[in-house]
């Protein structure tokens, strides 16, 4: 959208202010195949960002979004942050579809590997291999904590910081933490603080990776 990250943010923080929405926008990671682009290439690395931007179009084409195209990745690959406002501009509606990585058939949700695929196929692009099993993304996790909970509260805190435009790398997660951290509750009081860990694994396939953790 006009105006850049700053702005986005903006209009994130205003929809959600008079409504009982907990999560102003969507976060996507979309990824491609290793011999697909070139990073060093900057036509390739538009490409990339064009593709993200359809992708947030083909979900959700009433709604604002912004897309961050990476190249500088543990693995030097090209890679979208794709950022979708929880807001339909015409029907004035929190979104529905596209919350998870597969179709859900309870509902008839759509996923979002559905939409990549589909899209990747009409630009002669590879369709990477579908996952067997993929983890739970926090909005159907969340349902497995008690209302009002600790974990509840902090899942949400990660997932709303995580979606921050301004969280586009581990220096910029820590910030918006950090911000969270000097909210007041009703009470006045701080709400709980919230620091990130980032332990780096000894052993077993993520050994040598960085692991980040609550």
């Amino acid at each position: 959208m006009p105006g850049g990250p700053g702005a986005f943010s903006a209009r994130a923080r205003a929809l959600t202010q008079n409504t009982t929405r907990e999560v102003e926008a969507l976060h996507y990671r979309q990824s491609f195949s290793d011999e697909e682009f070139d990073p060093k290439n900057p036509e390739h690395v538009q490409r990339v960002n064009d593709l993200g931007y359809q992708l947030a179009k083909k979900m959700h084409p009433d709604s604002d979004c912004l897309v961050v195209s990476h190249v500088d990745g543990r693995g030097k690959k090209p890679h979208n942050h794709i950022l979708v406002l929880n807001h339909n501009n015409r029907t004035g509606k929190a979104l529905s579809d596209y919350r998870t990585f597969h179709d859900r058939k309870a509902g008839n949700q759509k996923g979002v590997q559905s939409a990549n695929d589909e899209l990747m196929r009409e630009h002669g692009l590879s369709v990477v291999k579908r996952l067997e099993r993929v983890p739970k993304d926090w909005e159907l996790r969340r349902e497995d904590f008690a209302e009002g909970s600790l974990d509840r509260e902090m899942g949400d805190r990660m997932s709303a910081a995580l979606a921050d435009p301004r969280a586009v790398d581990k220096a910029g997660l820590e910030a918006v933490i950090e911000e969270q951290n000097q909210q007041l509750v009703d009470d006045g009081e701080r709400v709980p603080r919230m620091r990130l860990h980032s332990p780096v694994s000894k052993k077993g396939k993520r050994a040598g990776q960085e692991t980040w953790t609550l």
